[in-house]
């Protein structure tokens, strides 16, 4: 009994320790940038680089390839492979334009596109200009969450579009159920594909996938380093293991950029109904509001694995990939409007 406790105290210490590295983290960025804007020094790039050339010193140089088989008969990386592999791929932190051969690395991907939009125009047309300049072939599901039209957007970026007339929203969600019943029907819509991408008015699309997702859901899942970042709650990640006992927990996945594996999400979603959703919503509330969170709880309450996706960063954060294809929280074209050239686009047969 007493190790027990001992051990639920030192989880608790790691989500506080966890929590002040976060707060810690975001003051040294606002910081850094108020002194970039005064002295024109630029102190995170260049604290990034003196990294750069350290820390790969202390990551390991290879890996084994262990592959193991997960649930719906999936094969990924062992739990130690895949550990052994983050840390060899972000010993550097990289932007996309250090990385110049990233195109011609690529991996042929079956998925389709799940993206929902509201009212940023501007940011949603050069989101989807973005992602077809590299895949042009790609079936795109873009819903209108009550907000604006968008079927000019479209109908021009070859998308299967609808409006819904239910105003959802992500951050805070107001039917978490009801969202996931929207990517169950984007999941309808394409039953030939394997995967489903994530894509938001944020996400920039920078180059090809050129790395295959070693989880069922596959996005952030700890940042740069796998035991920090977004986390569900020792109380929820008590109930999964207590469901699951040999299940492995990453961090927060589910973000835009992210991707999951289509069979695995219906299965999840077909046996899961309000009441099962609410025992989530109880251990960690965060599930009830946060897209990111209810996504990686959905599957990790059916036994399926969330992990990082090397090809996703969010580099505005800090957070690196080795240039990865899809960059999120890039809010560049937030609040602009959509210029004369793109009218001329949209008008254009």
């Amino acid at each position: 009994m007493g190790e027990k406790i001992r051990k639920i105290n030192y989880i608790q210490k790691y989500g506080l320790i966890n929590t002040t590295w976060w707060s810690f983290r975001k003051m040294y960025f606002l910081t850094s940038k108020c002194v970039e804007k005064y002295t024109g020094f630029d102190f995170i790039n260049t604290q990034r680089k003196i990294s750069n050339i350290i820390r790969p010193l202390f990551y390991p140089s290879t890996c084994s390839q262990k592959t193991k088989s997960y649930k719906g008969g999936l094969s990924f990386l062992d739990q130690k492979s895949f550990t052994c592999q983050f840390k060899k791929n972000m010993a550097r932190h990289l932007y996309f334009d250090e990385i110049p051969e990233q195109n011609e690395r690529c991996v042929d991907l079956n998925f389709a596109v799940y993206m929902q939009c509201y009212d940023q125009k501007k940011a949603t047309f050069e989101a989807l200009r973005s992602f077809r300049t590299y895949y042009d072939d790609i079936n795109v599901f873009l819903l209108s969450d009550k907000g604006l039209d968008f079927s000019e957007i479209a109908e021009h970026f070859k998308c299967d579009y609808t409006y819904d007339h239910s105003n959802l929203a992500y951050r805070p969600c107001k039917d978490m159920m009801k969202w996931f019943q929207r990517l169950y029907d984007a999941c309808l819509y394409y039953p030939d594909v394997e995967w489903i991408l994530i894509l938001e008015d944020d996400v920039r699309t920078r180059g090809k996938i050129y790395h295959t997702p070693q989880a069922h859901l596959a996005g952030q899942g700890g940042g740069n380093m796998l035991g920090r970042g977004k986390q569900l709650n020792y109380s929820l990640k008590k109930y999964l293991k207590e469901l699951h006992p040999d299940l492995e927990i990453n961090g927060i996945s589910g973000c835009g950029g992210s991707i999951f594996h289509r069979k695995s999400f219906m299965n999840a979603f077909e046996n899961t109904d309000r009441e099962k959703w609410k025992i989530i919503e109880h251990h960690d509330p965060r599930t009830r509001g946060a897209t990111d969170f209810a996504l990686s709880a959905l599957f990790l309450m059916h036994g399926y694995i969330t992990r990082r996706w090397l090809d996703l960063s969010e580099e505005v954060t800090g957070n690196f990939g080795p240039g990865s294809a899809f960059d999120h929280q890039y809010k560049y074209f937030y609040g602009k409007e959509l210029t004369a050239s793109d009218i001329l686009q949209l008008h254009k047969k």
